[in-house]
């Protein structure tokens, strides 16, 4: 029974802390903030239940990403004699650069109207027609070598009924070249 010798201490030690607690929990402190906060966390339950499809395709975006895309971006391109060693994020970033390029003015003495400037290069190239712009033309100065990948004559399907991390990542090593356009 030495328990029951120490119970009378033990609740002389507790008292003030259940005073206290009972202050704290009181309408004018923290049970009034429960009551603030009740409408808030009931929106917030109802927000996170509105949010899981959200969340859904965020995790099938992910997966796609690490499965499929960063793989692929990862990759190097093995494209002989024209190959640069980098990899395809690499590329398309050095890419970036002649995009630029093509929205500025020829010489920087101002605005040249469209069909003024002339590319220099003595092969003359012309592409199919292209839908709202015609057949357009350019001048490479050296041969063209052919195209990578070559045109299969149609368009890649599309599935949309397979999740692109169920897909393989591509290996973009496998495309045949193509003759000359």
């Amino acid at each position: 029974m030495p328990g029951l010798r120490q119970l009378p201490a033990t609740i002389n030690t507790g008292s003030p802390f259940i005073t206290q607690a009972q202050l704290l929990l009181a309408r004018d402190d923290l049970g009034g903030l429960v009551d603030s906060l009740t409408p808030a966390v009931r929106d917030t339950a109802q927000a996170v239940s509105a949010g899981r499809p959200l969340l859904s395709a965020l995790d099938l975006l992910d997966r796609c990403l690490v499965r499929n895309a960063i793989p692929t971006a990862n990759q190097t391109i093995s494209d002989p004699p024209l190959q640069s060693g980098g990899t395809v994020w690499q590329e398309a970033l050095q890419g970036l650069v002649g995009i630029v390029s093509a929205s500025q003015n020829f010489d920087g003495n101002g605005y040249l109207p469209s069909g003024a400037r002339q590319p220099a290069g003595p092969y003359s190239q012309l592409t199919s027609t292209v839908p709202q712009l015609g057949p357009l033309r350019g001048n490479a100065v050296l041969p063209p070598l052919g195209t990578r990948p070559a045109w299969p004559g149609h368009q890649p399907p599309i599935t949309t009924d397979v999740a692109c991390a169920r897909e393989p990542a591509p290996n973009l090593n496998s495309a045949r070249t193509g003759g000359r356009p």
